[in-house]
């Protein structure tokens, strides 16, 4: 007998709607797993090969608000060429996605209609530029108190000119501490110049036999060399002399000549040992010759000012992968070099 074939159903579907395009949103507002359409600087970008050997670019986009980490597939070293930090992408209905707990964009090079590459004038990339997310003003003050807990007249002096001096308070306001590593935002430099100096002034109390003044004004200039290492105007680039001295030796230079001026110009003593511990603190306060200190330190004020430097750089990268870190308590971090927990601290 013949039987009719049963008619096969097919199970109903639900289907995800597609995600609205958001336009112009502000990297810290981006949805995971959404659309955005936007203006966005890039601040790094590296040539790279995936595991089955095709190449991609790697880099990070920026605005005012934050980065994310961005993925062009199929880019090779031609369009590697045709892009640099400082140019401005115009991204149209880009796919943001979670990848190891943190966002990033995918762009496919071979689709040029989803973006577009463009030089951008200085005032539009310093308008898209990171900021520190503490309070510029309060940052300041916090310098400025640092400042005033020195009370040898030859290093208050020398502190006094130099942050006294307009154009060096308006480059130290607005450069950042790094261009990749840590605070790697405007007014990075002088977040991180208050929070040393205020380890540097708990230290000097836990150890009472280093110099106070000696430490607290090192820690205040550890760092003022990155004032004439960086240019804004290209986004976090280095300038000619940050390239071929480094901000070490280009902050012991402005040191030193600001001392010479003090003693020739204003007859304002500074004794020769005082300058020659000072200036040892800012080029040992790397640490090591492999970490980029042309000395190692060798005064107990510089192996502070060595610590306190590094505690700061590395607690600011796990605020910052906390912070940025999405739906993982586990996440691997490039600049501290491994996986550390991001998750919630009351367990």
């Amino acid at each position: 007998m013949d039987q009719t074939p049963t008619q096969t159903q097919t199970p109903t579907q639900t289907q995800t709607p597609t995600p609205t395009p958001t336009t112009n949103l502000a990297i810290r507002d981006f949805p995971t797993n959404g659309i955005v359409s936007g203006k966005y600087l890039l601040l790094d970008s590296r040539l790279k090969t995936d595991k089955n050997g095709k190449p991609y670019i790697n880099g990070v986009l920026g605005d005012n608000t934050g980065k994310i980490s961005l993925k062009i597939w199929g880019a090779g070293q031609e369009f590697q060429e045709q892009i640099t930090p400082g140019c401005v992408i115009e991204i149209r209905n880009a796919q943001v996605r979670e990848f190891n707990g943190f966002l990033q964009i995918e762009l496919d090079a071979a689709r040029k209609n989803t973006y577009q590459i463009y030089e951008a004038n200085s005032e539009e990339v310093i308008a898209l530029l990171p900021v520190t997310p503490s309070d510029r003003d309060e940052l300041w003050q916090q310098i400025e108190t640092a400042v005033a807990s020195v009370t040898a007249t030859h290093y208050k002096n020398l502190l006094q000119r130099i942050f006294g001096n307009k154009e060096t308070q308006r480059l130290f306001r607005n450069i950042p501490a790094g261009a990749r590593k840590h605070h790697a935002y405007i007014g990075g430099l002088m977040e991180h110049t208050a929070r040393v100096a205020a380890l540097c002034v708990k230290m000097a109390q836990v150890y009472p036999e280093a110099d106070h003044n000696l430490l607290v004004a090192g820690a205040l200039l550890h760092d003022i060399g990155k004032i004439e290492t960086y240019n804004l105007s290209r986004g976090f680039d280095m300038t000619d002399d940050g390239r071929f001295f480094g901000h070490l030796v280009i902050g012991a230079r402005l040191v030193e000549q600001e001392i010479t001026r003090m003693r020739t110009d204003e007859g304002l003593a500074f004794p020769e040992q005082a300058a020659q511990k000072l200036l040892h603190l800012l080029l040992s306060h790397h640490g090591t010759l492999e970490w980029g200190s042309p000395v190692e330190p060798l005064i107990l004020e510089a192996c502070l000012l060595h610590h306190a430097d590094n505690l700061d750089a590395q607690a600011m990268r796990f605020g910052a992968a906390r912070r940025d870190a999405v739906g993982k308590d586990w996440v691997y971090d490039e600049t501290l070099a491994r996986t550390i927990f991001v998750g919630d601290a009351d367990v």
